[in-house]
C-alpha cells in the first residue's frame, strides 16, 4: 500500500509506551510507526502554546491587539470596502502595486478578524473552569450489558460504518471512535456536506456488542452556540466542508501571512528597479 495512502493513528504498545503509526484503513495493519515528533507537528505546537503551558495564554492575548490592529485598518482607511474587487493596471507598476497593496491588504483584515475573534474564544474556553456547552457521549446501560452475556464480542469496523450509515443516511464517515472500556459506545463521526461544521459535530453512537444505534448527533439540530463552538476550529484554521473546497480555502487562508508578505518584498524591489 502507498504510504501517502495510509492513516495515521495514535498507538499503544504493551510496555505501556504510546506512539503514532501509519495504518492501512482496509487490513487495519501498521504499514510502519512514525516519530511522535515531527516538524508540522512541532509548528503546530508552537502556534498553539509555543511549547509551554504559559504560552497557550501568551498566544491566545495576542488575538487583541491583532483584532484592534485589524479594526483599526477599516476605521483609518476610508471608502476600504472598494478596494475588495479594484485592481487597476495598464497604469505602469507603481500605480499597479499600489493598487494590488490596497487590495491584499483590506481581505487580509478580514481574515486578520476572523482568526482574532476564533483565538479570543480559545482563550475564553481556556479560561472558564467547565466547558460552556457539556455534551456528555452517550453509554450503554448496566442492564444492556449484563444482556450480552459474560464475553461480548465487538463487531467489524464495516458493520459499524454500514450501520451508522443506514442511522444517518447524510454522513460521510471520517472516523471511528472504539470504546475504552465495557461501557463506552462506538463513535462513527463525519461530514454531511455542511461548510463550517466539524466531523465530530455529527456521530451515530453504537453498541459495540450489537450494532444497536443508541444516539444519533446531527449539527442542524443543535442551537445557535453550540453551532459555534463547532464551526470555530473550520474558521480559524480554514477548512470548509473538506476536499477541493478545503484545500482551496487553506489556500486562500495563507494567503495574508505568506503570499502578502512576499509581494511586499517583490513590490519595493520592483519600485526600486522603476
Amino acid at each position: 500500500m502507498l504510504d501517502s495512502l495510509a492513516w495515521e493513528s495514535p498507538v499503544s504498545y504493551s510496555d505501556g509506551r504510546f506512539g503514532r503509526a501509519r495504518v492501512d484503513p482496509y487490513q487495519a495493519t501498521i504499514v510502519r510507526p512514525r516519530q511522535l515528533l515531527s516538524l508540522a507537528r512541532f509548528i503546530r505546537q508552537l502556534h498553539y502554546n509555543a511549547h509551554s503551558d504559559l504560552g497557550f495564554y501568551l498566544i491566545g492575548f495576542l488575538a487583541l491587539p491583532l483584532l484592534l490592529s485589524a479594526i483599526s485598518g477599516l476605521l483609518f482607511y476610508k471608502n476600504w470596502w472598494r478596494s475588495f474587487f479594484r485592481l487597476r493596471t495598464g497604469q505602469g507598476w507603481r500605480v499597479f502595486w499600489s493598487s494590488a497593496h490596497s487590495f491584499i491588504g483590506v481581505w487580509s483584515l478580514l481574515f486578520a478578524i476572523i482568526i482574532a475573534v476564533t483565538g479570543m474564544w480559545y482563550l475564553t474556553e481556556a479560561f472558564l473552569s467547565e466547558p460552556i456547552i457539556f455534551t456528555e457521549r452517550p453509554t450503554l446501560s448496566a442492564e444492556r450489558l449484563a444482556a450480552y452475556g459474560p464475553t461480548p464480542q465487538k463487531l467489524s469496523l464495516e458493520q459499524y460504518i454500514s450501520t451508522a450509515r443506514m442511522a444517518f443516511s447524510e454522513l460521510e464517515p471520517t472516523g471511528i471512535g472504539l470504546p475504552y472500556s465495557s461501557e463506552e459506545t462506538v463513535v462513527v463521526s463525519g461530514r454531511t456536506g455542511a461548510w463550517l461544521t466539524r466531523d465530530r459535530a455529527n456521530a451515530v453512537f453504537l453498541a459495540p456488542y450489537s450494532g444497536d444505534v443508541i444516539a444519533v448527533w446531527k449539527h442542524h439540530d443543535s442551537g445557535l452556540l453550540t453551532w459555534w463552538i463547532n464551526s470555530v476550529d473550520s474558521l480559524h484554521f480554514g477548512y470548509w466542508g473538506g476536499g477541493s473546497r478545503e484545500i482551496g480555502v487553506v489556500r486562500i487562508w495563507s494567503l495574508p501571512s505568506g503570499v502578502d508578505t512576499q509581494w511586499r518584498v517583490f513590490v519595493l524591489s520592483t519600485l526600486r528597479a522603476h
